[in-house]
């Protein structure tokens, strides 16, 4: 670009401070619009001029900014939000360009070390930072004459360090990114955003009434339920003894009285109605984050327009994050609330809002060359169907007409939760990031070993009950698994998950202390918590015209607890033959004619087919497939092994009778549900995590405010052996399948590959291993058709597959060894990857090691953080969509300002008349074709208010 200033001034302020009124207490917005602010005075030097920096009295700041010529003249300083926020809003100067140290070094250091000035002067070997400023302390009306003139030598060698460490950070820095910094701090400095104070405090006082009035209606007051000794003392005037823990700190009994204390979650979703109101208002009381960020916005509103707080490089991808000490993150306002409606455009001005649309899975799709994907975006069409279309051999798959079966397409793709939401460990509740290898989880039936927590990129989530999950992401309820959007939006179904996550959670305090009986119960839909650990299926089979009754289901239900207490199995695993009778019975298995299905009536108006030995399909997941079996394949069947409470209450018909699901936790769940909690949550954008092979049942549980849900963990990497597994005791939603020998062949399993297949050693022991209750035949038909869907899978999606493992061979070849290798627009060093933009991904002090079963690993930087292939992935994928994103943003800039963005999102300010035009030119900008993309299908979407929250609708 052309350098929009003649001259750069490297500036340095020195400010009044005390105890109270001070940057580690307040935001920078209190702090420099503060009636107590006052500057000492200001160090100045132009860059690259000989000659030492020269010292402003405080009472001639504004005579020397008056001086200047702003609209040529650009301001250079370390942590410029600071310095430039005092010139602009104290002194009234506009500088045509910032540039600022800390920014760059983030950048070029990375976000995990510290990037302070002192930090620096070490880092270059630069004289030490300082300290003359501590003499200020509390002085705040004025300084003597010998401590200005300390404070004045201390002001100055701040800037001579401020000019050495950028001389060494700006060669090949490059320009776009130097606009990309001026342009974040430009958001704050010089804010246009307005807020509406009216609306904030009507919302304030809203909040405060409702508040009040559950706290009338309880007969307590605010101070009881905040304190926990007095809310002790209200448990146990009711006649409950307050729940304890022992203190990881003092090792010593407390109360247990936090949302995320398992015996708290457990008065809430209790039977008694009385307590579990008591325990809601007290989780009201002490949740304040929504409401202390309004208040801080109207106490902004009070004093001027909004600043932006960001951090460039905020995160190791290049994403922006919430400036540290800002106090109003607003990369995850809730989508919808009052808080977005109550940022404007400034008047005679709206707010275009455009948002790219899928743009990690779309950079993904062409670093991988992964041409069907791309084709896919490129017409519009659901990728997801697509691969469900050739997974299962279904032509014309769509959301609409199978949507179990995209489910299941989908779920390779899951995994989905915030970096702060607590999962179940023997340690207690553990934030995930937290979460060791070596840690245990409990999957609502056991306790059970996983692979670890695994990033899963910045993704679009729901937050609400106080975590954040992606909207596929799958919660256990006791209608089975449903995707976390479908259960936020139907309150019955959170409220089942609820009371399933809480019974489990109970069961695994009950395994970690020795419990049994009630105490340990551990419930768990379709799976049992057995001796041997291993996901079993916990309802007999049912024969043909079985049809329960709802008495019937009930009692198998009360079964299946009794089951679960006494650790026994619901069923008897046949037992294997040796290799010769399987290979025989793989044979005789694709040479014996098939045994035509016969076909009954279910009182729930579903047809149902039964085949081989005549067991009864699941209604609720088959009958789904039924349509398109008639004219694809009407010899394919699917066998249902087993019927739990909920498939036999689809089965049974819509007697009356048939709700069987009800407990007495479900009052609290009721009252909450009532309370307006239970469909409310937000939309925003973060960094994601899961937890890797999570057992055999392949799930963990969190807490949540409202309690405990047990929860899907993540599905890349599914394996034929987990993938028949998970069909036998029920896929994502499904009741439990099994698929037969017509539906084998028409996958193209035949005798040779069947023989083939039970020749490796390996795949007759993950055979053996999978929990069953039908004979060896028919497991080995339904492995080989679950193997076959796999291997289509993965071939389906062999370029992303071959990334992966590119990126992997990489790892030691390149960031370790130090061979250079180009892959598109990306190149890889020793210990580092370069972007497009010329920013480069980070992994210092790379080495290897060996776990603890002797496999090599690869950690980096003084945490040892861990690297594998996916993570590679996952980090280019980010950082080129943020070069994406980037580049978007400074087209637009180049006509309109930029006064926010989120995520994938850019909020650009706009005049009234030229919103109609503005709105098609904003996506259009964001969507161009980078050349270092070429051929890759962008797409965005957007809108146009003067309100941030009702932009996009």
């Amino acid at each position: 670009m052309s350098a929009p200033y003649e001259r750069v001034l490297v500036v340095d302020f020195e400010t009044a401070w005390s105890l109270d009124y001070t940057l580690s207490k307040m935001t920078t917005e209190e702090y420099v619009r503060d009636a107590r602010f006052k500057a000492w005075g200001l160090c100045w030097k132009e860059l690259g001029e000989e000659g030492a920096p020269v010292w402003v009295r405080g009472d001639d700041v504004q005579g020397w900014v008056d001086s200047i010529d702003w609209s040529t003249t650009a301001v250079l300083a370390h942590n410029a939000q600071f310095d430039v926020t005092i010139l602009s809003w104290r002194y009234g100067a506009k500088p045509c360009f910032i540039f600022d140290t800390l920014s760059m070094a983030r950048a070029l250091r990375g976000v995990e070390v510290g990037n302070s000035l002192m930090k620096l002067a070490e880092a270059f070997s630069l004289p030490p930072k300082g300290v003359a400023v501590h003499s200020t302390k509390g002085m705040l009306d004025s300084i003597p004459f010998d401590i200005e003139l300390e404070l004045a030598d201390y002001c100055k060698h701040d800037v001579f360090l401020c000019e050495e460490i950028f001389n060494r950070l700006i060669p090949g820095y490059p320009t776009k990114e130097l606009r990309l910094i001026d342009m974040t701090l430009r958001m704050y400095t010089h804010p246009l955003l307005e807020l509406d104070g009216d609306m904030l405090m009507s919302a304030l006082i809203e909040e405060k009434k409702n508040r009040e009035a559950l706290l009338q209606r309880l007969g307590v007051a605010e101070t009881s339920l905040a304190s926990n000794p007095q809310f002790a003392e209200i448990l146990t005037s009711l006649g409950v003894t307050p729940p304890t823990k022992i203190s990881k700190t003092t090792g010593k009994p407390a109360l247990a009285l936090a949302k995320n204390d398992a015996l708290f979650q457990a008065l809430l979703n209790g039977e008694r109605e009385d307590v579990a109101l008591l325990c809601e208002a007290r989780l009201g009381v002490k949740s304040t984050t929504e409401r202390t960020r309004a208040q801080r916005f109207l106490d902004i509103s009070t004093r001027g327009a909004l600043p932006v707080p960001l951090s460039y490089y905020g995160a190791v991808t290049g994403r922006w994050t919430a400036a540290k000490g800002s106090a109003i993150n607003m990369q995850n306002l809730k989508r919808g609330s009052f808080l977005r409606k109550a940022i404007m455009a400034p008047e005679g001005h709206q707010l275009v809002v455009g948002d790219l649309s899928q743009i990690e899975p779309r950079v993904l799709a062409w670093l991988a060359d992964y041409t069907d994907l791309l084709d896919i975006f490129r017409s519009g069409g659901d990728p997801y169907a697509q691969f469900g279309s050739q997974m299962f051999r279904i032509y014309g798959l769509t959301k609409e007409s199978h949507p179990e079966l995209r489910q299941s397409a989908k779920s390779a793709l899951l995994g989905c939760f915030g970096a702060d939401t607590p999962v179940l460990t023997p340690r207690g509740w553990v934030p995930i990031l937290q979460v060791q290898a070596t840690d245990t989880v409990w999957d609502g039936a056991a306790w059970v070993t996983h692979r670890g927590v695994v990033p899963q990129g910045e993704k679009e989530v729901l937050t609400a009950l106080g975590i954040s999950a992606t909207s596929d992401h799958e919660i256990l309820t006791e209608h089975g698994w449903a995707a976390w959007s479908e259960a936020l939006a139907n309150p019955s179904l959170l409220k089942s998950a609820l009371i399933l996550g809480s019974l489990s959670a109970l069961g695994g305090k009950g395994v970690r202390t020795g419990l049994s009986g009630k105490d340990a119960l551990g419930i768990s839909l379709g799976c049992a918590a057995p001796a041997d650990g291993r996901g079993l299926l916990s309802e007999p089979i049912l024969g043909v015209g079985a049809l329960p009754d709802a008495t019937t289901a009930q009692k198998r239900r009360h079964q299946q607890r009794e089951c679960l207490q006494q650790g026994t199995k619901p069923f008897v695993q046949t037992g294997f033959t040796g290799i010769d009778s399987l290979i025989g019975s793989a044979q005789s298995l694709f040479v014996v004619p098939t045994q035509i299905a016969r076909s009954i009536q279910t009182t729930a108006g579903v047809v149902s087919r039964y085949i081989l030995r005549g067991f009864q399909t699941a209604s609720s997941f088959c009958a789904t497939l039924w349509d398109w079996m008639a004219g694809t394949s009407p010899s394919y069947s699917l066998i249902a092994l087993t019927t739990n409470a909920v498939t036999a209450r689809t089965i049974s018909g819509s007697a009356p009778a048939a709700s069987i699901c009800q407990t007495n936790a479900a009052s609290a769940h009721e009252k909450w549900k009532r309370s307006g909690n239970g469909s409310a949550f937000s939309k925003q954008r973060m960094q994601t995590y899961d937890i890797a092979y999570a057992g055999p049942r392949n799930r963990y549980t969190i807490l949540t405010d409202a309690g405990p849900l047990i929860v899907h963990n993540c599905g890349y990497g599914l394996g034929w052996a987990s993938f028949a597994s998970q069909l036998l005791t029920g896929f994502l939603g499904a009741p439990p399948v099994m698929y037969d020998k017509d539906f084998a062949k028409t996958l193209g399993v035949t005798a040779d590959s069947a023989i083939k297949f039970l020749s490796w050693d390996e795949n007759v022991e993950k055979l053996q291993a999978i929990p069953h209750n039908c004979t060896e035949k028919e497991l080995i038909t339904h492995c080989l058709a679950a193997r076959a869907i796999i291997d289509t899978y993965r071939r389906t999606a062999q370029p992303v597959v071959d990334f992966w493992g590119m990126c992997g061979s990489l790892i030691e070849a390149c960031l370790y060894n130090g061979r250079e290798y180009t892959h598109k627009c990306l190149t890889f060093r020793k210990g580092e990857i370069e972007l497009p933009s010329g920013m480069k991904l980070l992994y210092p002090d790379l080495k290897p090691s060996a776990d603890e079963k002797g496999r090599l690993q690869w950690t980096y930087g003084p945490d040892k953080t861990k690297l594998y292939p996916g993570k590679i992935v996952n980090n280019v994928t980010q950082g080129v969509a943020r070069c994406v994103m980037t580049d978007g943003m400074l087209r637009v800039a180049k006509r309109y300002p930029v006064v926010g963005t989120v995520h994938d999102e850019q909020i650009v300010c706009v005049p009234d008349a030229d919103v109609a035009d503005a709105k098609t030119w904003v996506l259009a900008q964001m969507t161009m074709e980078p050349k270092y993309l070429p051929g890759i299908p962008l797409a965005a979407d957007g809108g146009a208010h003067r309100r941030y929250g009702l932009a996009k609708g």
